[in-house]
């Protein structure tokens, strides 16, 4: 199970990929199809049950977005399991049936992990994972990060002692 699924439109791919990274680099898993799927999988299957899974849902919301049937749905399902964490692309008008909802404004972030933007991203994604486990708490992304990094050290420490 992912962390986060992404959902974006293909026009916006350089962007959801800068995103995609940033969010992993915070500790984070993401589901996004472009690292997700693989050849021969049902792709419509493999969506649902990552959504279905995941801890909560980022919609990237562009001119392109808002048109997408496929977007659309997938906040659809998002919103019915109340995971749905929308931001904004470009400065556009989600969907009515997502005006409701706070969305953070990424249209201008250049990818920096530090801009104030992605930083209150970071924390409503964290809140909302939280708020969607079983337990009532998940580890912070440093945490997991921290973890992965000594796994990784240790994998590396084994192979050079065999």
């Amino acid at each position: 199970m992912a962390d986060i699924f992404l959902s974006y439109a293909r026009e916006d791919i350089k962007k959801a990929g800068m995103l995609a990274n940033a969010l992993e680099n915070q500790g984070w898993t993401v589901f996004w199809d472009r690292t997700s799927l693989l050849a021969g999988q049902d792709f419509e299957a493999v969506i649902h049950q990552a959504i279905q899974q995941a801890g909560c849902m980022v919609v990237a919301w562009s001119q392109a977005s808002t048109q997408s049937n496929w977007v659309r749905g997938e906040a659809g399902i998002a919103g019915e399991r109340n995971v749905l964490v929308p931001i904004l692309f470009e400065p556009v008008e989600p969907p009515i049936a997502f005006r409701s909802l706070h969305t953070e404004n990424l249209a201008d972030w250049d990818g920096e992990t530090d801009a104030p933007d992605f930083l209150k991203l970071c924390k409503a994604i964290n809140e909302r994972i939280t708020a969607n486990t079983d337990t009532g708490t998940s580890p912070t992304p440093s945490i997991r990060l921290q973890t992965r990094q000594r796994e990784r050290k240790t994998q590396f420490l084994k192979a050079i002692l065999q």
